[in-house]
């Protein structure tokens, strides 16, 4: 009687039943990448929202004396603009694929500074269509009068020296004293490639393990169909098992790429720390940027590596503030390992185990070269004032 029990399990148990198995967990990964990859891509549009607002902004305040000396009666409209328009030209920088631009445009739709297509330069754009049937520059225009303290458009553009077209995210701010407008933009795609790629790893990776888990269950399967050996309950015994160990496994193999590839490849410097801000682990951004290694700072206190003892209270309460309120952002000066200084952007966020802080990372991004360029173009506004 129980040998027949077992043979009909056995039966049922077939190749069909294993690929079936297969093709849903191979489903499961593709629905669970593709979710991350929303997620993603939704953070690193906000991101790339930031950067673009950061610049034109700082932009903005370069130009605003020659706006306030307009607004004042100092000069004319027409010396305003040329003035503006001459320090607009120079305000190239360095992104993160190619150099980029802050470029000017008239409310009437005239190309005033365009860097890196000078021959568009006082040619009127109004009717200028994207791929999509667009008007890009009427959109433009459209977003800098309603709102002039800055706002989005998303068109479609050439990607710089190639006949490729590519989604692009503009910030733009008007200068209703002139009827014009500054602006940046960010090609989509070229943000978006890297992830992309780092993801698809990962599901690749994640379908091969899936592949040899199958592969395995069948000899498994086959191995005990020969012998016919097992009672029932320890056949079922062992499926849940080995489906609950399957799960878990995925889960955190899942959560745990996903932490390190963000902690690895990030090209700004992070620290992780514990609730008494002493350091667990750095990336590889941080050496560089700093220059320590993980065994000369390992478990020793952040504030005091990274920060004059003069600013050591400062600092304290960011740490501190990072791990009550849970996020922060702010701008500020750290020291390399030479006691050099590097002016960073940074973003603390604070790490929590079943509802209970447990530490945090501090991400620092340098911007000494902005900073630079800021102080330049701060000298350049002088002299042309």
């Amino acid at each position: 009687m129980k040998k027949n029990i077992q043979n009909k399990i056995y039966q049922g148990i077939n190749i069909k039943s294993i690929l079936f198995l297969a093709i849903i967990l191979l489903a499961f990964i593709v629905v669970l990448i593709s979710y991350t990859s929303q997620n993603f891509v939704s953070k690193i549009e906000k991101e790339i929202k930031l950067e673009l607002k950061q610049k034109v902004d700082m932009a903005y305040n370069v130009i605003y004396p020659t706006i306030n000396s307009y607004k004042k009666g100092e000069i004319t409209k027409k010396e305003a603009e040329e003035k503006i328009k001459d320090i607009v030209s120079n305000m190239i920088y360095g992104d993160t694929n190619s150099e980029n631009y802050i470029f000017m445009s008239s409310y009437e739709g005239y190309y005033l500074v365009q860097p890196f297509e000078k021959e568009k330069e006082g040619v009127n754009m109004w009717d200028y269509q994207d791929s999509k049937g667009n008007y890009v520059i009427r959109e433009l225009v459209k977003a800098a009068q309603e709102k002039p303290y800055g706002s989005y458009v998303k068109y479609f553009y050439n990607l710089p020296g190639t006949e490729k077209i590519s989604e692009k995210l503009s910030y733009v701010r008007g200068i209703p004293e002139i009827q014009a407008y500054i602006g940046t933009g960010a090609y989509l795609d070229l943000k978006k490639e890297e992830l992309f790629l780092l993801l698809n790893k990962q599901k690749n990776i994640m379908i091969a393990f899936t592949l040899g888990i199958v592969f395995l269950m069948m000899l498994y399967v086959s191995k005990y169909k020969i012998l016919n050996n097992l009672l029932v309950g320890e056949i079922e015994k062992r499926k849940i098992i080995e489906k609950e160990l399957l799960e878990e496994k995925e889960r955190e193999i899942i959560q745990k790429k996903r932490l390190e590839t963000l902690f690895n490849n990030s090209q700004d410097a992070i620290v992780e720390f514990d609730r008494e801000g002493r350091i667990l682990n750095i990336n590889k951004s941080f050496e560089k940027v700093f220059g320590y290694s993980i065994k000369e700072i390992v478990g020793k206190d952040i504030d005091e590596i990274i920060v004059l003892k003069k600013e050591y209270k400062e600092a304290k309460k960011l740490t501190d503030k990072t791990l009550k309120e849970g996020v922060i952002y702010t701008e500020g000066i750290r020291y390399k390992k030479d006691k050099t200084s590097v002016d960073v952007l940074i973003r603390s966020v604070s790490i929590q185990k079943e509802g209970e802080v447990v530490g945090g990372y501090g991400i620092y991004t340098d911007i000494t070269q902005i900073k630079n360029y800021e102080k330049k173009l701060e000298y350049l506004s002088e002299d042309i004032a």
